[in-house]
């Protein structure tokens, strides 16, 4: 279930996102930082098994960490390009 909520999200936050909407980055923040710490925790997991000496793990690793570095560089571009510029609402007079 986890999947098919966060798949079909992610490709509506990217849609939105590229027409400006305030609701893609509102998605795609959430949905970078869901991959980030997804990836950052398969990442630790990863190490924790080659720590433990499992083989096979640094075929998880490496993919994993890739991903964590690239989830990180998403989320600094994303959080870069959020205006927090508000228009002042005047009241009816």
């Amino acid at each position: 279930m986890d999947l098919s909520l966060i798949a079909p999200l992610t490709i509506l936050a990217g849609i939105l996102l590229l027409r400006r909407s305030a609701w893609g980055y509102l998605l795609a923040s959430v949905a970078v930082l869901k991959g980030l710490t997804m990836a950052l925790a398969v990442s630790t997991m990863g190490i924790n098994m080659i720590l433990a000496g499992v083989p096979d793990s640094l075929a998880i690793v490496i993919p994993f960490l890739i991903l964590t570095l690239l989830n990180l560089v998403t989320a600094v571009q994303l959080l870069r390009h959020v205006d927090v510029r508000r228009e002042v609402l005047r009241p009816a007079v």
